[in-house]
């Protein structure tokens, strides 16, 4: 039995023949039931599938650390996890794999500089990313935060960089990272950066290294 819950122009929940009323972050919505239930596989589909799977995995790993802090402010009547899926779902291989050079960890205005090199060394627990201070880009300051991210080529999140402590002005980060890297192995570096009052953020830098 449905119910209107607001008069007869009001929203209504619950069923009425083919269509399903509920609310959404407050809003009144319908929604068709489909004519039957089944689990197509068409080629397309599997790789729809397959990069959504990919992308949400990313999104879960980071959802505290990253994806609430740095996309729910401007997300709108939808959650920071939904658009971080939308932006990055087309950043990932047919297979579920992220193409490490393309995955994008946050937007904004303020500047950033990219990674300008990395240093790893066998048996260490940390990726040491650098940046070029030489110059400032375009609203940036030496007191905004840096935060940083390792990501492996099975779209395993090795290690995150955000203790609100360190700043732009330190020229470098140690992502302390889950496990050993092996030479020849690909992992994606990002960088970017929020200003110290939480105001304003950067784009994410990003590249894909090949461990030396």
């Amino acid at each position: 039995m449905a119910k209107i819950n607001q008069g007869i122009l009001g929203g209504f929940s619950g069923k009425v023949g083919g269509v399903v009323g509920s609310s959404w972050k407050g809003i009144a919505v319908m929604k068709a039931k489909p004519l039957s239930v089944a689990n197509p596989r068409t080629a397309g589909q599997v790789i729809n599938r397959s990069k959504f799977s990919g992308v949400s995995q990313l999104g879960s790993q980071l959802l505290g650390s990253i994806v609430k802090p740095f996309w729910d402010k401007n997300a709108q009547q939808q959650s920071g996890f939904n658009v971080f899926v939308a932006t990055n779902k087309n950043n990932y291989n047919d297979d579920g794999t992220p193409i490490l050079g393309s995955i994008i960890l946050s937007t904004g205005n303020i500047g950033v500089q990219g990674v300008a090199g990395y240093t790893y060394l066998a048996g260490d627990e940390f990726v040491r990313m650098d940046w070029d201070q030489e110059d400032l880009p375009n609203n940036a300051l030496e007191t905004d935060l840096v935060y940083g991210v390792v990501l492996d080529a099975s779209n395993k999140v090795l290690g995150v960089f955000s203790d609100g402590v360190k700043s732009r002005g330190s020229d470098v980060v140690d992502v302390v990272i889950s496990r050993p890297l092996i030479a020849g192995e690909k992992i994606g570096a990002y960088l970017f950066f929020k200003r110290i009052d939480g105001s304003a953020q950067s784009a994410s830098s990003k590249i894909e290294l090949t461990i030396a």
